[in-house]
């Protein structure tokens, strides 16, 4: 097929060949002469994208000798990603050639009339770097600067997310004054990694105040001042706040970690300022993580108790634990239908016991009668050899017999306290046994309730009197979460 001047199709034409070209593509004819882009712009724009900075690339940690230490990377990275997944992503990659790394097909682009050196790998992501030459971090952000400005042009930005993990040529305080400012103050996410330096009050006061994000990852060192007031907000692990950080809180979804438990009057001062309208209006979820030797299993137990002790009328109620009736109504249902059967099958048993007995009943006074015929026909024959034997035998068994009686007699009678003294003392052996098991089972049954009672502190639930709003304060082995139960039951739904 021969060449034909792209730019002299007709303008419905040239449209559809871009509909058919790949985002790279257009990139890289945007890239070709100022003109090109200027028709980009103006007619081609690529669909919705978000816009992702990366400033600083973590590559691992290392052991300087002493402690564990962050390898960040002077690498700046730049992201257009599409809304929708089949139509890619542009990928820009600012860094250093690696050792043992080699350019494909280098060649100059035009960059807002400025040449860069560019090289487009097979997975077609840009890496801007020159061999033999190494940039400073500012030249490197100066470069990315221009290409993002050049991106803006040609691509529909619908919103921008930035990480920034900390280097020793852009601190913190360089950080808030860079060019990504300069372009936008809302993001829908930001992420600010750096266990270096502890954040100062202006660059925190710049962060809650100067700029806006839906959620904000704050991965920093030592304690912070202030208010945190963005929607949703997860202070790292090598942070700490305090109590005032908690009570002034703006956000509504907010995570971090404590160096402390907090005090059962703390607690309350919380709760009276949620429920006067004065603190924690937004709050939809608190999540406070601290060290598992902290922990207090009688917390709630305290809370309770302090705001038994509140002088006046409190602003909130105590609410019972959660139970579903429906649930209570249908086991209550199904035991009565079980003892229902239960009586039935007891009935049926005891008519079945009452017909055995009765046979039986016949049986022996059958059997009994033919005993008693037995012996009376025996007794007759007794008699009879009796009255033909002599009357002096008779009187000498008579005699004998009556000595063999008195013998028995009397042994019987030696024998009876002995038999009297074993069975009281078995019966004491079995008093004091019983009196043991007794005493164990009430020893087992407080064991439980007490282990009930510690299951059904671990939540208070509190409901606002002005409005009825409820919130739940809940405590984990090592964290405590506070939650509004209306925003729980919202997150639920999206999950059952």
């Amino acid at each position: 097929m021969d060449p034909f001047m792209f730019w002299g199709l007709p303008f419905l034409a040239r449209k559809n060949v871009f509909l058919q070209m790949n985002p790279n593509d257009v990139f890289n004819l945007s890239m070709t002469s100022m003109k090109s882009k200027l028709i980009i712009k103006a007619f081609h724009k690529l669909p919705p994208a978000r816009l992702d900075w990366i400033l600083g690339l973590h590559s691992g940690n290392y052991w300087n000798g002493t402690r564990v230490v962050r390898r960040v990377e002077d690498e700046v990275i730049l992201n257009a990603r599409f809304a929708k997944p089949w139509e890619g992503q542009i990928s820009v990659y600012v860094r250093d050639l690696r050792e043992s790394e080699s350019l494909e097909n280098p060649s100059l682009r035009n960059v807002n009339r400025t040449p860069i050196l560019m090289s487009q790998d097979p997975d077609g992501d840009f890496l801007v770097c020159e061999k033999n030459k190494k940039r400073t971090f500012d030249e490197k952000m100066e470069l990315i600067e221009m290409i993002s400005r050049h991106l803006l042009d040609i691509v529909n930005v619908e919103s921008f997310d930035l990480s920034y993990r900390y280097h020793h040529d852009l601190p913190m305080k360089k950080f808030i004054k860079c060019f990504v400012f300069d372009i936008t103050r809302k993001f829908g996410k930001l992420e600010i990694n750096n266990h270096c330096e502890k954040l100062k009050a202006p660059e925190f006061d710049f962060l809650m105040n100067e700029i806006e994000t839906d959620e904000m990852e704050l991965n920093t060192i030592g304690r912070v001042k202030g208010v945190f007031t963005h929607p949703k907000i997860e202070f790292g692990r090598h942070s700490a706040v305090s109590f005032d950080n908690i009570l002034n809180l703006q956000s509504q979804k907010f995570e971090s970690r404590m160096d402390r438990l907090l005090k059962s009057t703390e607690f309350v001062k919380l709760l009276l300022a949620w429920s006067k309208g004065e603190k924690l209006q937004n709050l939809k979820k608190l999540i406070i993580h601290h060290d598992y030797k902290l922990e207090d299993k009688n917390l709630i137990k305290k809370i309770k108790k302090r705001i038994r002790e509140l002088q006046g009328e409190v602003p909130f109620e105590i609410m019972e634990p959660e139970q579903e009736s429906s649930d209570e109504e249908e086991e209550d249902g199904d035991d009565g239908e079980e003892e229902h059967i239960s009586e039935e099958s007891e009935q049926d048993d005891d008519d079945m016991v009452d017909e055995e007995q009765d046979v039986d009943e016949e049986e022996d006074n059958e059997e009994s009668a033919g005993e008693q015929e037995e012996e009376r026909v025996a007794g007759e024959a007794v008699e009879e050899k009796v009255e033909s034997g002599s009357d002096d035998e008779e009187n000498g068994t008579d005699k004998g017999d009556e000595e063999s009686e008195s013998d028995t007699e009397e042994e019987d009678s030696d024998e009876e306290p002995d038999a009297e003294a074993d069975s009281e003392s078995d019966s004491e052996e079995e008093v004091e046994e019983s009196d043991n098991d007794e005493s164990d089972a009430d020893e087992m049954e407080d064991e439980d309730q007490n282990d009930v009672d510690g299951e059904e502190e671990d939540l208070l639930r509190i409901k606002r009197r002005s409005d009825g709003r409820v919130l739940r304060l809940q405590t984990h082995y090592g964290s405590f979460e506070i939650e509004d139960e209306t925003a729980r039951e919202e997150r639920l739904k999206k999950f059952f």
